[in-house]
């Protein structure tokens, strides 16, 4: 985790997870409460102390989490063509987890099941807040770019900034 600056959205009613990372000083690997779990309105939990990092793993949100899967494993794989009839489910490679997904019911206990619905569900989360910047992030011309509005009145006196000018 520390070399591919991950960080993990994890079961936060299995007990243990938060202790460990903070007694070993890495509690900037687990993930703060996805937005999206709080926006859905399936978390009533406060976020202090070690209720603000991973997911509380009740019913409505482990549902979340198996329609996350359904939805992802039913996409076309990365690189494939858009109508590419390669999908998610063809590239995974863990076959236990394949076993556990074809005899998965609400009261077995699905370890890898579970763990892919975490991840499922932060990268839902992700996603949302990369749409939301692209959203929001609308830059027309240089102007209005936030680095180029650092730039002092001084530096466009001196003719620094025409370097940026694509009309000449």
């Amino acid at each position: 985790m520390k070399h591919y600056n991950a960080q993990c959205n994890y079961e936060r009613n299995k007990k243990g997870m938060y202790g460990y990372f903070k007694r070993k000083n890495c509690l900037y690997h687990l993930c703060d409460e996805p937005r999206i779990v709080k926006d859905l309105d399936v978390s009533k939990a406060t976020t202090i102390g070690n209720n603000s990092k991973g997911t509380m793993a009740s019913a409505p949100i482990n549902k979340y989490g198996i329609d996350c899967i359904n939805n992802w494993l039913d996409k076309p794989a990365y690189g494939e063509e858009e109508d590419s009839e390669v999908k998610n489910l063809h590239k995974i490679k863990c076959l236990p987890l394949l076993k556990e997904m074809q005899y998965w019911n609400k009261k077995g206990n699905f370890d890898r099941v579970s763990a892919l619905g975490m991840l499922m569900i932060l990268r839902e989360d992700r996603l949302r807040l990369i749409d939301n910047v692209d959203r929001d992030k609308k830059v027309s011309y240089i102007g209005d770019d936030p680095y180029f509005k650092r730039f002092s009145a001084k530096h466009v006196r001196t003719g620094l900034d025409r370097r940026f000018d694509w009309k000449r």
